[in-house]
């Protein structure tokens, strides 16, 4: 059987991370035969296409069960009937080694972003709770006055009423 080798972006217990309402598959090191489209697995490309995962497994693919899924793979990314993960591979080549090192420290850079806007929103979310509450007092305080102003405007109007009154009496 001719195989070749890919890369697939896991949860931490193995599943697929993008399943597409086809089923959910753990994978192992054993072969397994993956029904609908099969495995999407990244060739040349297209690693992250279907999401984020903690884990980077080498996929080992049966050549002969690449298949042409009803929707269009992203670019670099073939799908496979019949695959195996290769738990215990380890980088070989220097290549391989710095290909890897890079995706570790782009992983660790990527889950800091994601704390950062995690915390961001929280941070806007209180700052919208803050301005909730700050508006809500800015309302009230409109309101007290609006109300005193409608007073202020009845008692100009009745002072100015005496005076216009008072200047017809002296006439």
């Amino acid at each position: 059987m001719a195989t070749i080798l890919g890369l697939k972006l896991l949860t931490a217990d193995g599943r697929s991370i993008n399943f597409n309402g086809r089923g959910d598959v753990r994978y192992t090191g054993d072969w397994q035969d993956i029904p609908g489209n099969g495995a999407y697995v990244a060739i040349t490309a297209g690693l992250v296409s279907g999401g984020y995962g903690p884990t980077l497994a080498v996929m080992e693919c049966d050549a002969e069960s690449r298949v042409t899924p009803t929707d269009a793979p992203p670019e670099g990314v073939r799908c496979y009937t019949r695959v195996r993960w290769m738990r215990d591979w380890k980088p070989a080549t220097d290549a391989q080694r710095g290909a890897k090192a890079a995706y570790d420290k782009a992983w660790t850079a990527n889950g800091k972003a994601w704390d950062a806007y995690g915390k961001a929103g929280d941070a806007y979310d209180e700052g919208k709770a803050a301005y909730g509450k700050r508006k809500a007092a800015h309302d009230k305080a409109w309101d007290a006055y609006d109300k005193t102003w409608t007073a202020y405007d009845k008692a100009w109007a009745a002072y100015l009423a005496t005076l216009n009154g008072e200047q017809g009496k002296g006439e």
